[in-house]
């Protein structure tokens, strides 16, 4: 499996609507491996217990900007303060093959939960680079964006490039987001 830690900032766009000052869960930890290795890990900032329960993850495929019933995993569990949770596709079939082959059994060890495990009930982690995708809280009756990855109705093609190469800055255009790890800065706070 390949897959490369990278220290960059998530890439925001659209309506980035993070929490200021570390009052509430965000995404630390972006995993889009080869196959099936797929993961989100969330991190809890705060000095409470926060409850998943009126959380949940959206995959937006491929540029789409209509929200899918499918595309959208309600979450469950606790993270503990300063802890972090991790969410993995559930695909721990060894004799797999294809679009249903194995994950990395480390990745299932490091995995607090595992979703996802048929594409055609639930394709919220079956993200490929190119998907953006929001964590959503529950706020009077209505999910809003409490953080995102990528941009909600942009397709960029296999991937989204580094900062660098977005800004015309370098001609080496790197796709980011696609078989790679991406770790949200330490210094991020909202």
């Amino acid at each position: 499996m390949k897959m490369k830690t990278l220290a960059i900032l998530l890439m925001v766009g659209g309506t980035l609507h993070a929490q200021s000052n570390c009052s509430d869960i965000f995404i630390s930890e972006y995993v889009e491996g080869t196959f099936n290795n797929k993961a989100l890990e969330l991190y809890n900032p705060t000095l409470a217990v926060i409850s998943l329960e009126s959380y949940r993850l959206v995959r937006w495929h491929n540029g789409d900007s209509l929200f899918k019933e499918d595309a959208s995993l309600p979450l469950g569990g606790m993270i503990s303060p300063g802890k972090t949770f991790v969410i993995a596709l559930q695909k721990r079939d060894n004799s797999g093959i294809g679009f249903d082959k194995m994950i990395n059994p480390e990745l299932i060890i490091l995995s607090d939960t595992l979703v996802c495990p048929d594409y055609s009930s639930n394709s919220t982690l079956y993200f490929n680079g190119n998907d953006a995708i929001t964590l959503e809280k529950l706020v009077d009756g209505k999910y809003k964006i409490i953080d995102i990855f990528g941009k909600i109705g942009e397709d960029p093609g296999e991937g989204w490039s580094d900062e660098a190469s977005a800004l015309g800055k370098s001609k080496d255009v790197t796709v980011q987001t696609k078989d790679h790890t991406l770790v949200r800065k330490a210094s991020v706070r909202s």
